[in-house]
């Protein structure tokens, strides 16, 4: 696995290279970075080159130092593959804000985007419960850092696939 940081209009963003095959874009929700695939990467660069974008303002990739929207997160996604002269289309899976620009990358750009899968990415408002369960994790964020047990907390339920939660 190779590891780059390619700037865009998002900021200096930290992009993972693993596998061969077709490509595949795997992009990770809020509050957790691209080690939030590691279950699940060694399998499928078996027959896939996956681009492991890490959202803008996670992990290693820089905050573009003012605010910015989904679309920017797509436009960005779109200046990566570019930079890495990736022109046929891709196979996109998004968690949560990784899913939400999965979708704008596949109206926006229909000919580059050849499959999405967003998950936990819903097109209606959140909830109220919702809307507060997501307010009360940025001050722990804030707090403790995206330390193992706060990082670890959200990526165990972000990432259950035991059906129990």
């Amino acid at each position: 696995m190779s590891t780059h940081i390619i700037s865009t209009q998002a900021g200096p963003l930290e992009i993972a290279i693993d596998g061969r095959g077709a490509p595949a874009v795997l992009m990770h929700s809020l509050f957790v970075d691209s080690r939030s695939w590691d279950r699940i990467r060694a399998r499928l660069a078996e027959d896939r080159r996956l681009i492991i974008i890490t959202a803008p303002g996670h992990g290693r990739s820089g905050d573009p130092g003012r605010r910015y929207s989904i679309g920017d997160v797509a436009d960005a996604a779109v200046s990566v593959l570019d930079s890495l002269g990736i022109t046929d289309p891709v196979d996109w899976v998004g968690n949560a804000l990784g899913g939400h620009a999965g979708i704008l990358f596949a109206a926006s750009h229909p000919d580059r985007c050849r499959s999405l899968v967003a998950l936990g990415a819903p097109v209606h408002r959140p909830s109220a419960w919702q809307r507060l369960q997501e307010w009360a994790i940025g001050p722990a964020r804030a707090v403790f850092g995206m330390n193992s047990w706060v990082g670890g907390t959200i990526t165990d339920v972000l990432c259950d696939v035991s059906g129990d939660g």
